[in-house]
């Protein structure tokens, strides 16, 4: 089997529920390719203080912006990706020797084994997009905890909420201490703030 070679971002879609009965998706489960782009707004404005036009940016960005607080970046996101690409060949090796060493009926094996092998790529990319999401959290968070930040303001959306959880998760796991939120309406051009910052 040829996998194709992953090495930038790409959306995909949400998480695939593979059976022997078919591939469906759980939409409730977003691609972490969504929130590539505002993790990046963070992290540069977190390194140069500078509020970026999101819309300049593109998602593979990530590791020219990233590599400048982590050279290691790209290294830390293919040791990760090799990891989990292993373990979904092996999956399928594993599911191959259960299909080779049947006695009966294997035909639900053989469908489960054909719908992973089809999504195995979709699989890998959207594993992929989120190790780089899940990596870049962490750069953000221990930039925020290194440089003892007291508070980072940015536009109100669902990604940047996401983003926000996942950031206090990780300050809370690898440093003890968690920011708060609060939504601001700015009056000279009536948009919505989101402000994450430390309590006292």
């Amino acid at each position: 089997m040829i996998i194709k070679e992953i090495t930038e971002l790409e959306f995909v879609g949400p998480r695939p529920i593979i059976t022997a009965s078919g591939i469906s998706f759980y939409e409730a489960k977003k691609d972490k390719y969504i929130y590539i782009l505002p993790s990046l707004y963070i992290l540069e404005l977190l390194e140069s203080g500078k509020k970026i036009d999101i819309e300049k940016l593109v998602p593979n960005d990530v590791f020219k912006i990233a590599e400048k607080l982590h050279s290691n970046f790209r290294d830390i996101v293919n040791y990760h990706f090799i990891k989990y690409k292993e373990k979904l060949l092996k999956e399928l090796d594993d599911l191959q020797d259960e299909i080779d060493s049947c006695d009966g009926e294997c035909r639900s094996k053989k469908t489960l084994f054909n719908n992973l092998q089809d999504i195995l790529e979709y699989r890998l990319q959207r594993g992929f997009n989120k190790i780089v999401y899940k990596e870049l959290i962490e750069l953000i968070a221990k930039k925020m905890y290194k440089d003892n930040t007291q508070e980072v303001d940015m536009r109100l959306s669902a990604e940047f909420i996401h983003i926000i959880v996942s950031i206090n998760s990780v300050l809370a796991r690898e440093y003890g201490i968690t920011y708060n939120r609060e939504l601001n309406i700015n009056e000279e051009s009536g948009k919505a703030i989101l402000r994450l910052y430390q309590p006292f």
